[in-house]
């Protein structure tokens, strides 16, 4: 219809209705004065409803806008009552955009202007069941948009409840008299992993803002890593040791249960290899610590007719079970080595395997491969062989067993010579000689930390090593010279010395040239002995395998080259993540000592800007302050107090201290 003056006309502007009352019109536009007071020129076109009523003509501006503000909030209660969900049913299969009058005319029987004006309101405002087209016209929407719009607002509607529900937890949780506090309701399951994930990346998470405003709101701030940590102790959704490392690096813990089936069905057959040497008559040991699961290395001894010796360093041989490419070997590849914590051990391989169907349990068969080292009664080397055998461990015996055991038992005794032998040797071609007292520590279940102080250099531990290492060396200078590709371990003579004048060593690395192991003083070295817990270990197994049965390798250098670099940094976190747990464990165990922690160091690393001291009841180094009396000097004794003790942080520090008059050092 045609605007007059003082009609009342509505129009959407940004899906509102805006009124309006026409002041004057010509055929290029209308004059409108709308019920924000403001005039502007309006195309006839952009009416989307004239009302049949009109303005008297002789209200003033301000009646007017009053007048057309109380139309707008009188039909508003029209169009929260009208329900478009029925309009668009009743318009299904209808695609044609309509106007106003069209749609208003299908949805009551008699159309009025307030209801007009009522289903404009809610059209404009509809975000799920019309679209606008023009500024005057509507279209039904599909049936997939609009189950889409809805499941959008309900996914709103829940990410608003569980918001809510997450605020109120927060409050009821993290006020500091409260010590244990509700477990996490199901509306915040979605925020309690973003907790865990800023407890680990801190400002690295993307959430980190939205998340400390939530803190805020909830009427708590300070370090955000820290009230998250807090919050999820409190809860239960996390023990207060929680070892946040494993978490940040990802660390897988378990297994499939898939894989732990697959595991299960692996079984040994002796009958299947009877081709190997069958080695169960001869008298072999293990030698591991007393909680030690996963047995990998055996030894036997036997005395010749000539006088001469007959050495076997066995190494479990998982390699037979687990096959390149199988789900079992793209687990272990994608873990690398086993983790040893002191509270745990999170496996390389499952259980069944690396506490049973290859660990060297005494008193099963269980297949190996053994390098036979035949010895003269000097005990000097005259030929070695590396061999697929069947054995059978007769005895498990502990460090400690063969240190108590060694001055009655000959043939320990003649592998002690021998070990003494080997290292005599080695010091002789520049070895360096680690073998100092190692701290360990264990958590019981209970959480006692256990600390033990274990020399190295003792009967047992030095047999052990030596033979270790010799099998490794005879291995990696076999393969070589049979132009097998390697991963040997190499160590580069030191090029630099500290203040001291003492050589800073480098690290040990993996390479597929072989070249010198400063460290052991070795021109050829590799390692293979560990197969049950390091993966470049299998993979050197089957290398081995494929060679003695096949006389060719089972992966070529470029793979081995691949191998060592996705290793390097798996190895990397693990040892970080085995470190950092040491020291953490180490730390609570401190904290827990009564005041003042008083104990006897030696400075061990002393350069004009830094320095470390060696605890030693405990044999660890910790940095000591510069400036902290007068200067330390290399090999200097003093007594330290241990203060400001926080583990979860790495945190420690050290001042002097006076010696006590009666000393009781808390030892392990």
């Amino acid at each position: 219809m045609a605007v007059q003056p003082g009609n009342l006309l509505e129009f959407c502007s940004k899906n509102q209705v805006i009124v309006g009352v026409c002041q004057y019109a010509n055929p290029q536009h209308v004059r409108v004065l709308t019920e924000h007071n403001k005039e502007l020129n309006l195309a006839e076109s952009k009416i989307a409803h004239v009302l049949k009523r009109s303005l008297h003509s002789g209200s003033n501006r301000v009646e007017r806008v009053e007048a057309m503000k109380a139309w707008g909030q009188k039909v508003q209660a029209t169009a929260d009552n009208i329900d478009l969900a029925m309009l668009w049913e009743v318009l299904e299969g209808e695609s044609e955009a309509l106007d106003l009058a069209t749609l208003a005319g299908m949805y009551f029987s008699d159309v009025t202007d307030e209801l007009a004006s009522g289903l404009l309101r809610a059209l404009a405002a509809d975000r799920i069941y019309f679209d606008r087209k023009g500024e005057t016209h509507f279209t039904r929407r599909s049936p997939e948009t609009v189950q889409q719009v809805l499941q959008q607002r309900e996914r709103e509607a829940n990410k608003k409840r569980d918001r809510e529900v997450t605020l109120q937890w927060l409050k009821q949780s993290l006020p500091r008299d409260v010590k244990q506090a509700p477990p996490p309701p199901p509306e915040a399951e979605s925020y309690v992993t973003l907790f865990q994930q800023l407890t680990v990346l801190g400002k690295k998470s993307n959430q980190y803002s939205a998340m400390s405003d939530l803190f805020q709101e909830a009427g708590f701030s300070g370090n955000l890593e820290d009230l998250c940590f807090n919050l999820l102790v409190k809860t239960g959704v996390w023990d207060e040791d929680v070892n946040l490392h494993l978490i940040e690096q990802n660390v897988p813990i378990h297994f499939s249960q898939e894989l732990l089936n697959h595991a299960a069905a692996l079984q040994l057959d002796v009958a299947a290899y009877h081709k190997r040497p069958d080695l169960r008559g001869i008298y072999t040991i293990s030698i591991d610590d007393a909680d030690t699961t996963d047995i990998d290395d055996a030894l036997s001894w036997e005395a010749q007719a000539d006088g001469g010796y007959r050495l076997w360093i066995h190494i479990a041989d998982p390699a037979e079970f687990v096959t390149p490419e199988a789900p079992l070997d793209r687990e272990a590849a994608k873990r690398f080595t086993s983790i040893y914590l002191c509270e745990r051990k999170i496996e390389m391989l499952p259980v069944h395997l690396s506490q049973g169907l290859c660990s060297l349990v005494a008193g099963e068969p269980r297949l190996a491969l053994s390098v036979r080292v035949d010895l003269t009664p000097e005990l000097d080397i005259r030929g070695y062989e590396i061999v697929e055998t069947l054995i059978q461990v007769t005895r498990r015996m502990t460090y400690d067993d063969v240190d108590a055991e060694v001055g009655g038992d000959e043939r320990l005794q003649q592998m002690l010579a021998l070990a003494q032998k080997l290292k005599e040797q080695r010091m002789v071609q520049g070895a360096v000689d680690f073998s100092g007292p190692e701290l360990r520590i264990k958590v019981t279940a209970d959480k006692e930390i256990q600390l033990k102080l274990v020399e190295r250099n003792s009967a047992s531990q030095h047999l052990v090593s030596e033979l270790m290492i010799l099998a490794n060396h005879l291995v990696a200078k076999r393969l070589n010279e049979a132009g097998v590709p390697m991963i040997y371990k190499v160590q580069e003579a030191p090029t630099e010395e500290n203040a001291q004048g003492r050589p800073l060593i480098k690290r040990a690395e993996m390479s597929t040239r072989m070249n010198l192991h400063y460290g052991l003083g070795l021109k050829a070295y590799t390692q293979f002995t560990s197969p049950i817990r390091r993966y470049n270990d299998l993979v050197l197994h089957r290398q081995i395998k494929g060679w003695l049965r096949e006389g060719k390798a089972c992966y070529s250098e470029e793979q081995l080259q691949h191998i060592i670099a996705l290793s390097d940094q798996a190895i990397f976190s693990a040892n970080f993540i085995q470190r950092e747990n040491f020291r953490y464990w180490l730390y609570k165990y401190f904290s827990q000592l009564p005041t003042p922690r008083l104990l006897e160091a030696e400075a061990s690393y002393v350069t004009d800007d830094r320095a470390f001291v060696t605890l030693l009841a405990y044999s660890f180094d910790v940095p000591f302050p510069m400036g902290d009396g007068p200067p330390l000097k290399q090999g200097e004794r003093l007594w330290v107090s241990l203060d400001n003790i926080h583990p979860r942080k790495g945190q420690l520090s050290l001042r002097r201290a006076q010696a006590p008059v009666a000393v009781e050092a808390a030892a392990p």
